[in-house]
């Protein structure tokens, strides 16, 4: 028996390919329209008052937009390696371009609470792949607080030892962006969380794509990304990055700390936000970490 393809499979395999080149075509050109509105949509609500009656349609459209777009995209990219061109990005830098965003995400229910290092965070990637790491995080946290709450985005410089690979399973021995995305929603038990970054694996109605395309791009930035998490206790998205540069202040990390899932009450930085948030729409969404 041999490895080769009949004519007929290989018949088949073209037409499957030839297929998905088609969708990929249609799929970018949606995105590009979906972009569009987008764009106009934010450059509508910079233009209002806080009370202005539309303001409120306005984010819902952009909302509804950014969750099809960010679809869209989940799918081109299902089982694509992507094609990363590394610049170095200013982690700090990239959460004030997306803030806006994360607030018209969240809607108006949740309050959104940034706090950033008090040195620059520099790391190596996509900052664009890395921003949808972030929306999808937020997407994924405003269903899991249906009725309110606050979600935390805290970054600091982590430095992980051959102790705590030993101690958690993962990780490389380095300096490290982390990136802490905490929601005081629902939580998950221990079978769910196990399962998050799992494409497909959803617990609503959601497409079970924002988790596993967060999981891809983190990997594909040679980092890593972790959940702990507990029913009612809400839930700490963890994400690693490797610094350019070294950082020789930064503590050992992280994830093995004693204590409550909270971000600390107080983080000196040079960048801490707090934001109300915005009326809108979103969608919902195998860790290395063992839960807490």
């Amino acid at each position: 028996m041999t490895g080769e393809l009949s004519p007929e499979s290989r018949l088949l395999q073209a037409e499957k390919e030839s297929i998905a080149l088609r969708a990929a075509s249609v799929g970018h050109d949606v995105n590009n329209i979906l972009q569009v509105i987008i764009g106009f949509g934010l450059l509508s609500t910079s233009g209002m008052t806080e009370d202005d009656p539309m303001r409120a349609n306005m984010n819902h459209i952009i909302a509804a937009a950014a969750r099809a777009s960010n679809l869209t995209r989940s799918l081109l990219n299902l089982g694509r390696k992507l094609a990363i061109v590394p610049q170095t990005v200013d982690v700090h830098d990239m959460l004030s371009n997306v803030r806006s965003f994360l607030g018209i995400i969240v809607g108006e229910e949740i309050r959104l609470e940034i706090s950033c290092a008090a040195d620059p965070l520099k790391v190596s990637g996509d900052s664009a792949e890395l921003e949808q790491v972030l929306i999808n995080l937020a997407s994924n946290a405003r269903h899991a607080m249906p009725l309110g709450g606050t979600l935390s985005i805290v970054t600091e410089p982590v430095r992980i030892d051959p102790e705590f690979i030993g101690r958690h399973g993962f990780g490389k021995p380095g300096f490290y962006a982390l990136i802490s995305v905490t929601d005081d929603g629902t939580g998950m038990e221990r079978a769910t969380a196990r399962r998050v970054f799992e494409p497909f694996f959803t617990t609503g109605n959601g497409s079970g794509l924002g988790l596993s395309t967060a999981y891809r791009i983190i990997t594909e930035h040679n980092g890593f990304i972790t959940v702990s998490s507990e029913p009612d206790q809400g839930s700490v998205f963890r994400i690693y990055l490797p610094l350019t540069g070294p950082a020789e202040r930064a503590p050992l990390d992280g994830p093995g700390r004693k204590g409550s899932l909270r971000p600390p009450a107080h983080h000196r930085g040079r960048c801490c936000r707090v934001i109300g948030g915005y009326p809108g729409a979103f969608n919902h969404t195998h860790t290395s970490e063992s839960l807490q």
